[in-house]
Protein backbone atom coordinates (compact mmCIF):
# COMPACT_ATOMS: atom_id res chain seq x y z
CA UNK A 1 0.00 0.00 0.00
CA UNK A 2 1.12 3.25 -0.79
CA UNK A 3 1.94 5.79 1.66
CA UNK A 4 -0.31 8.60 0.09
CA UNK A 5 -1.34 9.37 -3.25
CA UNK A 6 -0.24 12.31 -5.48
CA UNK A 7 -2.91 14.36 -6.76
CA UNK A 8 -0.26 16.34 -8.22
CA UNK A 9 3.34 17.20 -8.42
CA UNK A 10 2.88 19.37 -5.39
CA UNK A 11 0.01 17.93 -3.65
CA UNK A 12 -0.27 14.94 -1.13
CA UNK A 13 -3.71 12.96 -0.68
CA UNK A 14 -4.05 11.90 3.12
CA UNK A 15 -6.66 9.94 3.59
CA UNK A 16 -7.57 6.83 6.36
CA UNK A 17 -5.88 3.73 4.94
CA UNK A 18 -2.69 5.35 4.09
CA UNK A 19 0.71 4.67 6.16
CA UNK A 20 1.39 8.88 6.31
CA UNK A 21 -2.46 9.66 7.33
CA UNK A 22 -1.88 6.68 10.59
CA UNK A 23 1.26 8.82 11.49
CA UNK A 24 -0.16 12.02 11.81
CA UNK A 25 -2.36 11.36 14.49
CA UNK A 26 -3.30 13.78 17.88
CA UNK A 27 -1.51 12.38 21.20
CA UNK A 28 -4.80 13.72 23.00
CA UNK A 29 -8.32 12.71 20.64
CA UNK A 30 -6.31 10.20 17.50
CA UNK A 31 -7.80 11.78 15.20
CA UNK A 32 -5.71 13.41 11.95
CA UNK A 33 -3.31 16.23 12.55
CA UNK A 34 -5.71 18.53 9.78
CA UNK A 35 -7.31 21.05 12.62
CA UNK A 36 -5.03 24.23 13.00
CA UNK A 37 -2.70 24.95 15.35
CA UNK A 38 -0.78 22.06 15.39
CA UNK A 39 1.90 22.00 18.29
CA UNK A 40 4.59 19.85 18.87
CA UNK A 41 6.34 19.03 22.54
CA UNK A 42 8.56 16.53 22.63
CA UNK A 43 7.97 15.13 19.97
CA UNK A 44 4.32 14.61 20.09
CA UNK A 45 1.85 16.43 19.03
CA UNK A 46 -1.76 18.04 19.14
CA UNK A 47 -4.88 19.07 16.67
CA UNK A 48 -6.23 22.76 17.22
CA UNK A 49 -9.88 20.65 18.21
CA UNK A 50 -7.79 19.66 21.39
CA UNK A 51 -5.39 22.92 21.96
CA UNK A 52 -7.16 25.73 20.19
CA UNK A 53 -4.66 28.01 22.05
CA UNK A 54 -1.93 26.43 21.45
CA UNK A 55 1.10 28.29 19.20
CA UNK A 56 1.25 26.95 15.54
CA UNK A 57 3.89 24.74 14.75
CA UNK A 58 5.32 26.52 11.32
CA UNK A 59 7.44 23.59 10.05
CA UNK A 60 4.14 21.46 10.11
CA UNK A 61 2.29 24.18 8.77
CA UNK A 62 4.78 24.59 5.54
CA UNK A 63 4.63 20.87 5.20
CA UNK A 64 0.63 20.85 5.43
CA UNK A 65 -0.32 23.31 2.80
CA UNK A 66 0.72 20.47 0.73
CA UNK A 67 -1.69 18.07 1.83
CA UNK A 68 -5.25 17.00 0.84
CA UNK A 69 -6.83 15.31 3.94
CA UNK A 70 -10.06 13.51 4.06
CA UNK A 71 -12.97 14.25 6.28
CA UNK A 72 -12.37 13.06 9.88
CA UNK A 73 -16.32 12.23 9.85
CA UNK A 74 -17.67 8.77 8.80
CA UNK A 75 -19.45 8.93 5.69
CA UNK A 76 -17.97 12.07 4.37
CA UNK A 77 -15.76 11.90 1.12
CA UNK A 78 -14.46 15.43 1.35
CA UNK A 79 -10.95 15.86 0.09
CA UNK A 80 -9.84 19.44 2.19
CA UNK A 81 -7.35 21.90 1.99
CA UNK A 82 -5.08 22.59 5.49
CA UNK A 83 -7.14 26.13 5.48
CA UNK A 84 -10.68 24.42 5.06
CA UNK A 85 -10.85 21.81 7.17
CA UNK A 86 -11.98 23.70 10.20
CA UNK A 87 -14.87 25.20 8.47
CA UNK A 88 -16.14 22.40 7.32
CA UNK A 89 -16.44 20.41 10.53
CA UNK A 90 -18.75 23.17 11.87
CA UNK A 91 -20.90 22.37 8.76
CA UNK A 92 -20.24 18.65 7.71
CA UNK A 93 -23.65 16.61 7.54
CA UNK A 94 -22.03 13.51 9.29
CA UNK A 95 -20.53 15.31 12.25
CA UNK A 96 -21.73 13.38 15.45
CA UNK A 97 -24.01 15.78 17.83
CA UNK A 98 -25.68 14.76 20.92
CA UNK A 99 -29.23 14.12 21.42
CA UNK A 100 -30.68 17.71 22.42
CA UNK A 101 -33.58 16.14 24.66
CA UNK A 102 -31.70 16.06 28.19
CA UNK A 103 -32.70 12.41 29.02
CA UNK A 104 -30.77 11.03 26.13
CA UNK A 105 -27.18 10.41 26.28
CA UNK A 106 -27.31 9.18 22.46
CA UNK A 107 -24.93 10.39 19.78
CA UNK A 108 -25.08 10.30 16.45
CA UNK A 109 -24.47 11.93 13.00
CA UNK A 110 -26.29 14.37 12.14
CA UNK A 111 -27.89 13.69 8.68
CA UNK A 112 -29.41 10.85 10.97
CA UNK A 113 -31.13 12.70 13.18
CA UNK A 114 -34.27 11.75 12.10
CA UNK A 115 -34.30 8.42 12.43
CA UNK A 116 -32.78 8.87 16.02
CA UNK A 117 -35.65 11.43 16.63
CA UNK A 118 -38.63 8.38 14.97
CA UNK A 119 -36.61 5.27 17.25
CA UNK A 120 -36.11 7.43 20.72
CA UNK A 121 -38.44 9.92 20.83
CA UNK A 122 -41.86 11.62 19.61
CA UNK A 123 -41.66 13.27 16.09
CA UNK A 124 -44.66 15.10 15.00
CA UNK A 125 -45.36 15.46 11.47
CA UNK A 126 -46.95 18.59 10.54
CA UNK A 127 -48.55 20.68 12.21
CA UNK A 128 -48.59 20.43 15.93
CA UNK A 129 -50.78 21.93 19.31
CA UNK A 130 -48.36 21.89 22.37
CA UNK A 131 -49.84 20.60 25.58
CA UNK A 132 -51.77 22.94 27.68
CA UNK A 133 -50.01 23.96 31.14
CA UNK A 134 -51.32 26.43 33.73
CA UNK A 135 -48.96 28.85 35.51
CA UNK A 136 -50.91 27.85 39.00
CA UNK A 137 -49.30 24.66 38.88
CA UNK A 138 -46.11 25.71 38.98
CA UNK A 139 -44.03 26.84 41.94
CA UNK A 140 -41.25 29.64 41.44
CA UNK A 141 -37.89 27.19 42.39
CA UNK A 142 -39.11 24.85 39.32
CA UNK A 143 -39.77 25.74 35.70
CA UNK A 144 -42.13 23.50 32.82
CA UNK A 145 -39.85 22.71 30.11
CA UNK A 146 -40.49 21.05 27.19
CA UNK A 147 -38.62 19.59 23.47
CA UNK A 148 -40.56 19.08 20.44
CA UNK A 149 -39.21 17.87 17.53
CA UNK A 150 -41.79 18.96 14.69
CA UNK A 151 -41.31 17.34 10.59
CA UNK A 152 -43.40 19.47 8.50
CA UNK A 153 -42.78 19.59 4.58
CA UNK A 154 -39.03 17.82 4.48
CA UNK A 155 -37.81 20.60 7.06
CA UNK A 156 -37.29 19.16 11.03
CA UNK A 157 -37.82 21.78 13.45
CA UNK A 158 -36.77 21.42 17.10
CA UNK A 159 -38.79 23.96 19.63
CA UNK A 160 -37.79 24.65 23.35
CA UNK A 161 -40.79 26.36 25.31
CA UNK A 162 -39.53 26.67 28.93
CA UNK A 163 -42.90 28.35 30.99
CA UNK A 164 -41.51 29.82 34.50
CA UNK A 165 -43.38 31.40 37.29
CA UNK A 166 -42.65 35.11 38.88
CA UNK A 167 -42.57 35.22 43.13
CA UNK A 168 -45.91 37.57 43.85
CA UNK A 169 -48.83 36.06 42.02
CA UNK A 170 -49.68 34.38 38.87
CA UNK A 171 -47.27 36.14 36.82
CA UNK A 172 -44.87 34.21 34.61
CA UNK A 173 -42.27 34.30 31.90
CA UNK A 174 -42.47 31.97 28.66
CA UNK A 175 -39.43 31.83 27.21
CA UNK A 176 -39.02 29.86 23.41
CA UNK A 177 -36.12 29.24 21.18
CA UNK A 178 -36.65 27.64 17.77
CA UNK A 179 -33.90 25.51 15.61
CA UNK A 180 -33.93 24.73 12.13
CA UNK A 181 -32.27 21.57 11.87
CA UNK A 182 -30.09 21.83 8.65
CA UNK A 183 -25.91 22.56 7.31
CA UNK A 184 -25.54 25.98 7.30
CA UNK A 185 -25.22 25.36 3.91
CA UNK A 186 -28.46 23.97 2.99
CA UNK A 187 -30.71 26.79 4.81
CA UNK A 188 -33.32 28.06 3.07
CA UNK A 189 -34.70 31.61 3.78
CA UNK A 190 -37.42 30.98 6.15
CA UNK A 191 -40.29 33.06 7.37
CA UNK A 192 -41.33 31.90 11.32
CA UNK A 193 -44.52 32.84 12.76
CA UNK A 194 -45.39 31.40 16.38
CA UNK A 195 -48.30 32.59 18.16
CA UNK A 196 -49.05 32.13 21.75
CA UNK A 197 -52.40 31.34 22.99
CA UNK A 198 -52.86 32.23 26.88
CA UNK A 199 -56.33 31.19 28.43
CA UNK A 200 -56.60 32.43 31.72
CA UNK A 201 -58.75 34.11 34.53
CA UNK A 202 -56.55 37.28 34.72
CA UNK A 203 -56.16 39.68 32.04
CA UNK A 204 -53.04 39.75 29.48
CA UNK A 205 -52.66 43.19 29.65
CA UNK A 206 -49.16 43.54 27.89
CA UNK A 207 -46.94 41.84 25.67
CA UNK A 208 -43.60 41.72 23.19
CA UNK A 209 -44.07 41.03 19.38
CA UNK A 210 -40.92 39.54 18.20
CA UNK A 211 -39.35 38.85 14.93
CA UNK A 212 -36.62 36.59 16.63
CA UNK A 213 -36.78 33.21 17.15
CA UNK A 214 -35.08 33.44 20.21
CA UNK A 215 -37.50 35.38 22.58
CA UNK A 216 -39.85 35.81 26.30
CA UNK A 217 -42.98 36.66 26.50
CA UNK A 218 -44.07 38.36 29.68
CA UNK A 219 -47.42 37.45 31.46
CA UNK A 220 -50.46 38.20 34.39
CA UNK A 221 -52.36 39.88 36.11
CA UNK A 222 -49.37 42.97 36.92
CA UNK A 223 -48.46 43.61 33.12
Amino acid sequence: MHTAEMLSEKTVVLKEGNLLYSKLQCVLCGKCLSFRPVSGNGGYYSCGRCCPESKQCLLYEAIAEHFKFSCIFEGCESMLNWTEVEAHEKICNFREISCPFSECIDKFQLNCYQSHFEDSHILHKGAYKSDEYHIENLSTSMAYINLHCIFYEGLTFLVFIRLSKLKGGNRGICQYSVFYMASEQNRSNLELRLRINITSDTFLTKTSKHSAPNKELYFGEDY
